[in-house]
């Protein structure tokens, strides 16, 4: 085996140090060592030949680790006045160290070379040896010359206190404040777990304020009747450099927020994050991550366009393999099942036709080619937990797994694009929340609200759109995404998935639907079938007479399906899961088509508040008009009174009399309406054919009577 220069090698079963062969002479005969470890070493010859018999016959081991030249410092650790230092050191001793003959080894010549060389650089005899022993023992290279200037001033060592007072003076040359003593590292320490490590959240400023306070009070003087503290001189106690001089040495980053934060709070928001999600798919439809959010816009109604209906609330179905957004959802429900099914529904459908249906016409399918169920859906533990989630696992295949409560990061991909959506978009929409709400003189940003649902979505699905286009800065490919160079954009990655590790699979569009709405209670009535306060018909209910049937026997129960966003169907549920009736609005209902049922709710909503704010009107309305009617039929009573009473001797008489009288009235009335005189008609007692009528029948009821 040979020994090359450099190599460090130990004496087996000696105490020796570590040596460094530093020179082997050209016939092999002589080497030359030194010992890495001590500051008076010199370098020694030793025979080359009993050398290497000793590495053969196991006496001596070659070690394989460097620590001294390992120990060395990186050049882009060092400052530039550490380079002149080192650069300056090797030039001192450069001709000694490169000489060919090593005359340097020699006893008889090293003393007069070095007093040269020492001459020559200016310097002393001393700094001579230094530099050629860290020569020597660093690994002979100009690298191991570098100061050690990191290891002055005794870097992490505790200093003993004496009576001057340690650190640089102020400005004014002045030494305030006290040496940081056991005793005061004692009260910092104490202060620091009292005030700081704990959930109260004190600011550092303020914790010393409190130490000092608690620790450093001289006496107490009343102001108001109020005892205050006075304080100690200040160069009596610490100064706040030394209380955080004394924190930032003893205390680590990490511990600080674990004792201020509560735990959900830290793994929240403090926590390291380390890995690449991406990597838990497998391929695309591996895992779905949803999430919702309330979006930072008022939208309005779709028919009344004054009337506000709130802020929506936007679900996003994004592929964690692929990154592309697969499907969305609004609507003005709070976050559950329905909205997140209907979400899941839209990441299943045909996107060209729900893009046609929101009047978006130039619509590529290869910018957004998501179709078909996912393997798995990752979601929060409130919206997709249940037995409707059990309708996902059982009957669609779909395997749901639920992010761990307070860790927004398990779904990081699509909660970064909540606030990509935010900030492109929707901030900029009319009607969207301000980033200062409460800002003194700012305009009413509700008042500015323009956009229906269906222009918000559509809105939605331009910035998606554009998003699946453009290029991801920040996706990690694969090894098999590199080697077949596949552009790092969403729709491309999902479609090299495709062909490579999809994890899609496709089921019949109507059994989707059916198991992902929502089912609730119907009441087949005379009306129609009640649902939700709106009234339904279908082609099976026509043909078999149920309303009918619900007049004359009384209502029935059925059970329905509902699209959560839509008003104008429901799904009249059988049997089985063919046996399903679409049922549309009755003709006293269909004013309410195309409505959500959001926008219903607030139209009724605000026609209860008119009716509401319209009852004291309409009761002033009604007393008014009582006493009127009270005050008439009191007049005419206390009339009838001082008459003696009603006589109704001559009842149909007295009755034709008072149609004579009418009809000259209205006559009268309705010539002075055109401008005419009327003339005064000669009243004789002529008896018409009506009275004659009326008397023969009132004969024949006498006699009726009568014979009775």
């Amino acid at each position: 085996m040979n020994l090359f220069p450099n190599c460090l090698f130990k004496r087996v079963g000696e105490s020796g140090p570590v040596e460094r062969l530093l020179w082997v002479s050209a016939n092999g005969a002589v080497c030359y060592c030194i010992a890495t470890d001590g500051k008076r070493v010199w370098p020694v010859p030793a025979d080359y030949g009993a050398l290497k018999a000793a590495v053969l016959a196991g006496k001596v081991m070659v070690l394989d680790n460097d620590e001294l030249a390992a120990s060395l410092r990186l050049e882009s650790m060092l400052t530039e006045h550490q380079k002149e230092l080192m650069a300056s050191s090797y030039a001192a001793i450069k001709a000694l160290v490169e000489d060919p003959a090593r005359l340097i080894f020699d006893r008889q010549q090293s003393g007069k070379l070095i007093r040269q060389a020492a001459q020559k650089a200016n310097v002393s005899l001393t700094t001579i040896y230094k530099q050629l022993r860290r020569y020597w023992q660093r690994g002979q290279t100009p690298w191991a010359l570098q100061p050690d200037l990191h290891r002055c001033g005794g870097a992490g060592k505790p200093h003993t206190a004496g009576t001057i007072k340690l650190g640089r003076p102020t400005l004014d040359g002045k030494q305030l404040g006290v040496n940081a003593t056991e005793e005061i590292q004692k009260v910092f320490r104490a202060g620091i777990e009292k005030y700081y490590h704990n959930q109260k959240r004190y600011p550092f400023t303020k914790v010393f304020d409190l130490i000092i306070e608690e620790n450093y009070v001289s006496s107490y003087k009343v102001e108001n009747g109020v005892p205050c503290p006075i304080l100690k001189p200040a160069d009596e106690r610490p100064t706040f450099a030394q209380f955080r001089y004394f924190y930032q040495k003893h205390y680590r980053k990490a511990a600080s927020l674990r004792a201020r934060l509560n735990p959900h709070n830290f793994e929240q928001n403090h926590r390291e994050t380390v890995g690449d999600l991406t990597r838990i798919a497998s391929g695309p439809g591996d895992v779905y991550q949803i999430d919702w959010t309330t979006a930072d816009v008022y939208l309005v109604h779709s028919i009344q366009r004054d009337l506000v209906i709130g802020r929506p609330i936007v679900y996003l179905v994004v592929d964690t393999f692929s990154r592309l957004v697969v499907g969305f959802d609004v609507s003005f429900f709070n976050a559950d099942y329905n909205a997140a099914a209907m979400a899941v529904w839209n990441a299943y459908g045909d996107k060209a036709e729900f893009c046609q249906g929101l009047g978006i016409h130039d619509f590529v399918p290869a910018h957004w080619p998501a179709r078909g169920l996912p393997y798995s859906i990752l979601a929060d533990r409130g919206e997709l937990l249940g037995k409707m989630s059990d309708q996902l696992t059982q009957r669609l295949g779909i395997q749901m797994a639920n992010a761990p409560a307070y860790s927004p990061t398990a779904k990081a991909i699509v909660e970064r694009h909540f606030r990509m959506r935010n900030d492109e978009v929707i901030r900029w929409l009319p009607g969207a929340v301000p980033d200062e709400e409460n800002k003194i003189g700012k305009c009413n940003y509700r008042k500015q609200a323009a956009l229906t649902k269906e222009e918000f979505m559509a809105a939605l699905v331009h910035a998606i759109l554009s998003y699946n286009i453009c290029q991801l800065s920040d996706y990690k490919p694969t090894t098999a995404m590199i080697r077949d160079k596949v552009e790092l954009r969403p729709y491309k990655i999902w479609e090299w998935g495709m062909k490579n590790c999809a994890n899609i699979h496709e089921m019949d569009a109507g059994l989707v639907k059916l198991n992902l709405l929502p089912a609730k209670g119907g009441m087949v009535t005379r009306e129609g079938i009640s649902f939700g306060g709106l009234h339904y018909t279908c082609s099976q209910a026509k043909l078999e007479e149920w309303f009918l049937n619900a007049r004359a026997s009384g209502s029935w129960k059925v059970e329905c399906s509902y699209f959560p966003s839509l008003v104008d169907h429901v799904l009249l549920l059988g049997k089985t899961a063919s046996d399903v009736a679409v049922c549309d609005l009755t003709p006293a209902d269909a004013e309410f088509a195309g409505w959500t049922w959001r926008e219903l709710d607030k139209y009724r909503e605000l026609q209860r508040a008119n009716a509401r704010a319209g009852e004291k009107d309409d009761m002033q309305v009604r007393v008014t008009a009582q006493a009127q009617i009270q005050h008439i039929v009191k007049t005419a009573t206390q009339r009838a009174k001082s008459r003696g009473g009603a006589k109704i001797k001559n009842l149909l008489e007295d009755r034709a009399t008072q149609q004579v009288a009418d009809g000259q009235k209205e006559a009268k009335s309705v010539l002075k309406s055109i401008g005419a005189t009327p003339v005064q008609p000669v009243v004789t007692a002529t008896v018409t054919n009506g009275d004659r009528a009326a008397e023969r029948w009132m004969n024949n009821w006498k006699r009726k009577q009568h014979e009775d």
